[in-house]
């Protein structure tokens, strides 16, 4: 057999691109993460640094409903098997954390979202309103993910070898972005002949 390296998958627990993978925390409890930078002016030696927010989960009100590649099962399924979990997939590698309030320091970095699969009669939607931007899921917390577990069910994909070299990762990223995707699973377990509804939440 030939040796095609665009057959092999590669699986990251997360990824980061550009300002994201130097962002710092002020605290632990802090919303936003945010990044020193060097302003570069003429005739002064020692350049001036400022230190800039970067936006965090709340300051999210919608993504561009392209860069949804895939969700499982289709809005409406009854007869989804039940051994398959509950997902949405995306074409942009880093989205899942590119708002996550972490440093690259950590191991594991939670997405800023998730997948919630619910069966349509247990809860109720509130549509976006003049003074309200974002969807409201109302639903009983026994029915919701266990977010301390959330940066499990989260992870990019690579269709080829891992690339370790950060510099080489990013040209990758910004050349051959159709080989990346990101993908977030859902705990919930499916049960038969029961309809399902497919909500996203910010974390």
């Amino acid at each position: 057999m030939a040796n095609n390296p665009n057959a092999q998958l590669t699986f990251r627990s997360w990824l980061r691109r550009g300002l994201a993978t130097q962002q710092k925390l002020l605290n632990d409890n802090d919303p936003r993460a945010s990044v020193k930078i060097d302003v570069a002016i003429s005739g002064i030696a020692t350049p001036p640094s400022v230190t800039l927010a970067l936006f965090g989960p709340g300051d999210v009100k919608n993504f561009i409903v392209n860069s949804v590649i895939r969700t499982w099962p289709k809005a409406g399924a009854r007869n989804a098997e039940a051994n398959y979990f509950p997902l949405i997939e995306f074409d942009q590698a880093d989205l899942p954390w590119r708002y996550s309030p972490q440093t690259t320091a950590s191991n594991n970095i939670k997405p800023w979202l998730c997948v919630v699969a619910i069966p349509t009669g247990a809860a109720k939607v509130f549509n976006p309103s003049p003074g309200q931007p974002l969807a409201v899921l109302n639903v009983s917390a026994s029915l919701l993910p266990d977010l301390s577990e959330s940066d499990l069910w989260t992870h990019a994909q690579l269709h080829g070898p891992d690339i370790t070299d950060d510099q080489a990762l990013a040209q990758a990223l910004d050349n051959q972005s159709n080989y990346f995707s990101s993908r977030i699973l859902s705990l919930n377990i499916l049960s038969a002949e029961t309809e399902y509804r497919l909500s996203r939440q910010g974390v």
